[in-house]
């Protein structure tokens, strides 16, 4: 069994701590745009103008960079638990590689039957056919069927 090299509880702490950083954003922003209509209570000017500019995009960004720590945190998630699915998956794929060794082996052995265990060389017992062992210039020849309408095994 292939074990996957994955932490699930470093995955999960990573989550938690990306969370975390989604919500400490998403909790600043009363407080930075407080911050950013006092400073502008006495600022005028390009410079208030570019400054205000600023705080608009600092906003929109921040807020994108909650949703992409969010989205981040439940792909994690997701990884953990696929994770889990295949390391469950490959422990059932081991106990039915287990159990079906098991039913070859007993298929086998009911099979055998009574020569279950027993030495037999069955490409020996074919040569040798019914009787006895026909050579032909010293060697065994396999046996050839019989043609149809012939019983028996032909001679040499």
């Amino acid at each position: 069994m292939v074990d996957l090299e994955f932490d699930a509880g470093d995955a999960s702490a990573l989550a938690k701590a990306v969370r975390a950083a989604a919500a400490t954003l998403r909790g600043q922003g009363g407080s930075r745009s407080g911050a950013a209509e006092s400073a502008l209570a006495d600022f005028a000017g390009s410079y208030a103008d570019r400054f205000r500019d600023a705080v608009v995009i600092e906003a929109e960004d921040r807020g994108k960079l909650v949703g992409v720590l969010t989205d981040l945190a439940s792909g994690i998630d997701r990884a953990v638990q696929r994770v889990e699915q295949e390391r469950e998956h490959a422990r059932e794929h081991a106990a039915w590689k287990v159990r079906e060794s098991e039913r070859q082996r007993s298929t086998a052995d009911a099979l055998a039957g009574p020569f279950s265990g027993a030495a037999v060389d069955v490409p020996l017992l074919v040569r040798m056919g019914p009787g006895r062992p026909r050579q032909h210039a010293g060697r065994l020849r396999p046996l050839r069927p019989a043609p149809r309408g012939e019983e028996g095994i032909r001679g040499p």
